[in-house]
């Protein structure tokens, strides 16, 4: 980084925070797939398929607990102690509201999936809306502190602790209800984790803590969340409407629900801690155009040189991943992976540009491009549907014009207007986006090509899905770290390397 950069001190913690999230997530990651794989073996596909037709309600209505306030609080200038415990206890009265709302749309849910066994399910996970609003406030002020390290370690612990419990329980076969359990450990133990990680202590509410200067921010933010999160549940609640009346139709659906979390991982896994630097960083450099512009064009250009290669490759090795991770039940899953892999490209740019409009005071620009992009979504995830069923009168068909419909649209429909209205919202052209991603993606193109070959040359030999998978994999990667040395060779000087005086 230029010695002259506007911003040495803010730039050093911004460094700093990055290289903690990229360790705790690389860990992450590898914890995540050894709980996936002792899942998919233990628990029926059936089963995955009630817990996904029940989480885009969970999910949507939980975003709404948030009510927005906690970006809210992360963006503004200033937040006293007595706004902060305000807000804490707001979170927490929307909470017990959002359980009760969950728990009373679970006899609505059968009726509609056909589907009784989806009102026992709901009700269940009905209390996760408090337990995720007991560590909301905590997460919050520790993202506002720049405290990503802390906060990279309380996830680790949490999705340690959760994975743990679902395979106890997945072992003593509970089915479904592994699930279940899972989400709630994981959901407590990252609050108590950030209860430790941040000293705050709410108090009681006083009449001289007002957060009217969050509201209007954060209503609009809500309206965002909302309808963003009913985007990217759109594709689960068309199938479960469609398939969830039977066990086939159930299990098609799990599978569908378990490839989609599986190509969305490399995605939240970046851009979830990303975003949590990027916000109060750019929130805290508003006031300088030259700071602020080169912070976004620094994170964007470390998204793309993770999440490309992930995208392109995840293609290659779809079918592989899902039969090592899970049998060679799970290999119709591979066929959908494969569909969803190219929405990488698109999902990582989208998401980390909602910190763009937030941290310049716009969400309700943000808000305009999540209904239009749920609007387009829905036309997408429309043809896919029908010209899956047209391909035959199985649950596949479907669930993989589903597929297609939605990765394509993310990619060719929604991703270009989006960066475009991005970049009118700071009064700068899209290319501050697209720019720093160019060098990346040609490299992943590049080593998509490479690897392509070498894996149909290796499919005129008979190699076992794990040798295969592996043998890819360390052909991707050696590929990629010569096809894109010099964006490697940047994040190493920009993450590692630089060493400022600061005090």
């Amino acid at each position: 980084m230029p010695a002259n950069d506007p911003s040495p001190e803010l730039t050093h913690r911004v460094q700093v925070a990055t290289r903690w999230v990229v360790a705790a997530q690389v860990a992450s990651q590898i914890v995540s797939l050894i709980v996936l794989a002792g899942l998919w073996r233990m628990v029926p596909q059936a089963d995955f398929g009630l817990l996904g037709m029940v989480m885009p309600l969970v999910l949507l209505l939980r975003t709404f607990a948030s009510a927005g306030l906690n970006v809210a609080a992360v963006q503004q200038d200033e937040l006293s102690a007595g706004q902060a415990s305000l807000l804490f206890w707001l979170h927490m009265g929307l909470g017990v509201l959002v359980a009760a709302g969950i728990a009373a749309c679970g006899p609505l849910l059968a009726v509609v999936y056909r589907t009784p066994d989806v009102t026992a399910v709901c009700t269940a996970l009905a209390g996760t809306s408090v337990a995720a609003a007991l560590g909301a406030q905590h997460q919050a002020l520790l993202e506002r502190r720049l405290r990503l390290g802390r906060l990279a370690v309380a996830r680790l612990v949490a999705q340690t602790c959760g994975g743990a419990a679902g395979l106890s329980a997945a072992c003593g076969g509970w089915g479904v209800w592994a699930l279940v359990i899972q989400q709630y450990v994981e959901l407590l133990a990252l609050a108590a984790a950030l209860w430790a990680a941040e000293p705050f202590r709410p108090g009681w509410p006083t009449r001289h803590a007002s957060i009217l200067p969050l509201v209007s921010f954060s209503s609009w933010y809500t309206i965002s969340g909302l309808t963003f999160a009913l985007a990217h549940n759109l594709d689960k609640i068309v199938l479960a409407v469609f398939l969830g009346s039977t066990r086939t139709g159930q299990a098609a659906l799990g599978m569908y629900t378990q490839a989609y979390n599986l190509m969305v991982k490399p995605v939240y896994l970046l851009s979830t801690p990303l975003t949590g630097v990027m916000l109060p960083a750019l929130s805290r450099s508003r006031k300088d155009p030259r700071a602020y512009l080169d912070l976004s064009s620094r994170f964007y250009r470390l998204a793309a040189v993770a999440l490309m290669p992930c995208g392109f490759g995840l293609f290659l090795v779809a079918e592989d991943v899902m039969v090592v991770l899970g049998g060679t039940e799970w290999r119709p899953a591979g066929t959908m992976l494969r569909a969803l892999s190219p929405a990488i490209l698109a999902l990582g740019s989208v998401n980390i540009a909602g910190s763009v409009f937030s941290s310049a005071g716009r969400a309700d620009r943000l808000a305009r491009a999540a209904v239009a992009t749920t609007v387009l979504l829905a036309a997408g995830l429309s043809a896919g549907l029908l010209a899956g069923r047209a391909l035959g009168d199985s649950d596949l068909g479907p669930v993989l014009g589903v597929a297609w419909g939605y990765s394509l649209t993310w990619v060719l429909i929604v991703l270009p207007p989006y960066l475009w209205y991005a970049g009118r919202t700071i009064d700068r052209s899209p290319a501050i986006f697209v720019a720093p991603q160019r060098r990346a993606f040609v490299a992943a193109a590049g080593m998509a090509a490479v690897v392509g070959s070498f894996g149909i040359a290796m499919s005129w030999v008979e190699i076992a899905p794990p040798w295969r998978l592996t043998l890819m994999i360390a052909a991707g990667i050696a590929v990629y770290a010569i096809l894109a040395r010099r964006e490697l060779r940047h994040v190493r000087e920009e993450f590692l390397e630089f060493r400022p005086d600061v005090r």
